[in-house]
């Protein structure tokens, strides 16, 4: 198993991020836009996807190809 694994149990940046959709529209926008804040703040009780939607972040900025679809809802 692998150390984020251990850390983060059943995080899986494959799977869309259900009941935020207000935050990824916005920072799909501004990713799609090329006007990327330099940091972000994610807060919220555990659980919340914090933790998802900065791997998503991640992903999406070291991603190779941009082009294909919603970037922060995978498979849209």
């Amino acid at each position: 198993m692998a150390a984020d694994e251990a850390s983060f149990p059943g995080l899986d940046p494959d799977q869309p991020l259900i009941g935020h959709d207000a935050l990824t529209a916005g920072l799909t926008q501004s990713m799609e836009s090329g006007r990327v804040a330099h940091g972000w703040l994610l807060t919220g009780p555990v659980g919340s996807g914090k933790g998802l939607m900065a791997r998503m972040a991640a992903a999406w900025i070291l991603a190779e190809n941009r082009d294909q679809g919603n970037l922060l809802m995978p498979g849209e």
